[in-house]
């Protein structure tokens, strides 16, 4: 079995800082039910919001939502789009949230972005409004790639930018490309009908929303 580096819990500790809320982190579990039960209660007692990254899928050593179960209801599990479909919202017996993150760094990224985010803004009484714009995408097709059924999508990072024709445009960002995390400023959501060069379509703005930077 090899071994990765752990760069999830740097990302997941500045995000929370710079999303206005005070990381409480822990060190790698091992995939030990009773491990990952202690360290949820004693989150449970400490923190506001929990996260749980990885152990969310369906492999013989994924135990978090089994896990979780015990400890409050399930409200979903399973999210019709990637990266990071096998991300569950849970709500503790003791009223606080808990969301499991998949693992994949590329996933869990975003995912910080769409859950934890918006449940920080709520604790700090903060309204949270993503922001979206209508914009022409440029370049090759995307495709879905895999039908897994309707209402499914993929969620790929993309680079918006005004034109002298004062229309938006955005590309892609490759999904291999390391860089990408740093200079996408948008996701591109892709269904199974696919986007093709010239579609006009919405994307969803990255946090932190630099509108102003569309502009020079």
């Amino acid at each position: 079995e090899g071994l990765n580096i752990d760069t999830n819990s740097i990302m997941f500790e500045a995000k929370v800082k710079a999303f206005g809320g005070i990381p409480l982190m822990y060190d790698i579990i091992p995939d030990d039910p009773v491990k990952i039960s202690n360290a949820l209660e004693d989150a449970l007692e400490k923190a506001d919001i929990i996260a749980i990254n990885g152990g969310s899928s369906k492999g013989l050593h994924d135990y978090t939502v089994e896990v979780v179960e015990q400890h409050g209801t399930i409200l979903s599990h399973m999210l019709k789009s990637g990266p990071g479909a096998h991300t569950s919202c849970t709500v503790a017996d003791n009223g606080k949230p808990i969301v499991g993150i998949a693992g994949p760094s590329i996933g869990a990224e975003a995912l910080t972005d769409w859950f934890i985010k918006p449940l920080i803004d709520k604790y700090n009484g903060r309204p949270f409004r993503p922001v979206f714009l209508k914009a022409v995408y440029e370049g090759k097709a995307l495709e879905f790639g895999m039908h897994p059924g309707e209402g499914w999508c993929r969620r790929l990072r993309g680079h918006v930018s005004l034109g002298e024709d004062g229309r938006f445009s955005v590309k892609n960002a490759p999904f291999g490309d390391p860089k990408a995390v740093n200079y996408a400023n948008c996701f591109i959501a892709v269904g199974n009908e696919g986007v093709r060069d010239g579609d006009e379509i919405t994307v969803e703005m990255r946090w932190p929303y630099c509108l102003e930077s569309l502009m020079e």
